[in-house]
Formats: structure tokens, sequence, C-alpha cells
């Protein structure tokens, strides 16, 4: 419903009726301020996936800064043992704060929720991966690995599964231990 015109003849218009291109005025919406705002705010960068991986990528690219800052630089004609980790250190810094910046302005949040089974398998299946290739060989362990992390998944379809790893990890052998010449055994105790 119109307001009345004041004393200037012109009509003054409420935060609805504005224009979403018309500059607010102070105290038009005082419902947008306050503590409820502000924790709705916090709620949203705390569950905010760009804001997270920039965050990522910022400790990872700082890290390897720190990694390399008593290695020498050299120059990049020369370079140095310190020259790759910084300038990839200082790219991951310069992504992140775009991330960073993206996730400020957007506000993308997470969907999903974390599954637990993934959290234990996946870890699980990495440490067993190692272990294997120290006592059983690079074949048992490529096949625990793969088939092992595909557990951590809900669509996990068991003939499907093995036949991936079997053919995966003949793949890998191929790639690894014969055209690449790696010294991995392929099974212990069968050379």
């Amino acid at each position: 419903m119109p307001r009345a015109a004041g004393a200037s003849g012109k009509r003054s218009r409420s935060a609805e009726e504005r224009c979403c291109h018309c500059p607010a005025k102070p105290g038009d919406d005082k419902r947008s301020r306050g503590p409820r705002t502000e924790f709705l705010m916090k709620l949203t960068l705390s569950n905010n996936k760009n804001v997270w991986a920039g965050l990522m990528l910022i400790v990872i690219g700082a890290a390897a800064i720190l990694v390399a800052r008593n290695y020498p630089f050299g120059t990049a004609l020369r370079m140095g043992p310190g020259f790759f980790p910084v300038i990839l250190g200082g790219l991951l810094i310069v992504f992140g704060l775009t991330i960073l910046a993206i996730g400020l302005r957007q506000g993308e949040s997470m969907a999903g929720s974390w599954s637990l089974r993934a959290l234990i398998i996946l870890p699980l299946s990495l440490v067993l991966f190692g272990l294997l290739m120290e006592y059983a060989g690079f074949v048992p362990a490529m096949l625990v690995l793969i088939f092992g992390s595909a557990t951590a998944s809900t669509e996990f379809r068991f003939v499907e599964v093995l036949l991936f790893s079997i053919g995966l990890t003949a793949l890998s052998v191929a790639v690894f231990v014969w055209a690449l010449g790696l010294p991995y055994p392929l099974i212990v105790g069968l050379d």
C-alpha cells in the first residue's frame, strides 16, 4: 500500500518496494542487522567449500615455501633446489587467495555429509599398501589398495571392482615395473 506524500511531494518507498538498483537508506531494513545475521555469516563461512579449498591451498603453499627456505634458490637459468618449491608454493598461495576471494563473494556451501566408512577404510588401505609393498610385493599391494579403496564407496559391486583391480594392477605392472624399470618385486618369494 503506497505511503502518503511527504512535505517535499516525493513518495517514500519501503525496502520491499525498492528495486534492486536503488540504494538502500539507513534504517530501511533493521531486521538484517544484529547477532542473528552475524551468526548466519559465521555459519556460512564454516560450511563454504571455496573458503576451505582456498585456505588449504594457502597452507600447503606456505608449507612448501617454509620447507624450501634454507635451500639455494638459484636463477631462472641455473635453478637451485629451492627454486621449484618456492615458485610452486607461491603459485599455490596465489590460487588459494583467488579461490578464497571467490568463496567469500559467492558463499557456495558444502553438500552432503562425511562418510565415516571412507574416513576409516581409505587411510587403512594406504597403510596396508605400504606394508604389503615391503612384505608381499607390488601385485598384492596394488590389489589391496584398489580393492580396499573401492569398498569405501556406497556403490561397491564385488565383480566390477575385482575386474577393475586386476586390470589396473596389470597396467601398473606394465608401466612401473616393466616400462620404467622400477625395482619392485612383483610377488615376494617368486623372484
